[in-house]
C-alpha cells in the first residue's frame, strides 16, 4: 500500500517532466486516458490491450481499479483519488507527479 499526500516531500525528478512530450507519446502509442473526471468510480477492465499505457490526468475525488494488464500507469495532477492496481504492469512502472492526497494499492507485483 502506498500513500502520497501534500505532507510528503516527493524527491523524484518527475516535477521536471515535460507533460507535452508525454501527451505526444500517448498519442503515438496505444493508451487509455482518463482525464478531467470528478467523483467518478471506474474499473478499467476492457477497451485497451496490454500494450497500452494507462494515463490518469486532472482527476478529483475519484476511485479507479486497473483490472487489465497494461504497459505502464501514469498519474498526473490527481487530487483526493484512490487507485487499485489489480493486474500486472509489463514495464513494472507506475509514475506519479503533481498529485495531492492520493492512495495507491498495488495488489500484483510491480
Amino acid at each position: 500500500f502506498f500513500s502520497y499526500s501534500q505532507r510528503l516531500q516527493h524527491t523524484n525528478t518527475m516535477a521536471d517532466l515535460d507533460t507535452d512530450a508525454l501527451q505526444r507519446l500517448a498519442q503515438t502509442h496505444e493508451s487509455k486516458v482518463i482525464q478531467d473526471q470528478k467523483n467518478e468510480r471506474r474499473a478499467l477492465n476492457q477497451g485497451f490491450s496490454k500494450r497500452a499505457t494507462v494515463y490518469f490526468k486532472n482527476n478529483e475525488d475519484s476511485q479507479y481499479h486497473v483490472d487489465s494488464e497494461s504497459t505502464k500507469v501514469l498519474i498526473e495532477r490527481c487530487n483526493n483519488c484512490k487507485f487499485k492496481i489489480n493486474s500486472r504492469i509489463l514495464t513494472q512502472t507506475v509514475e506519479v507527479w503533481h498529485c495531492h492526497d492520493i492512495d495507491i494499492m498495488i495488489n500484483k507485483p510491480v
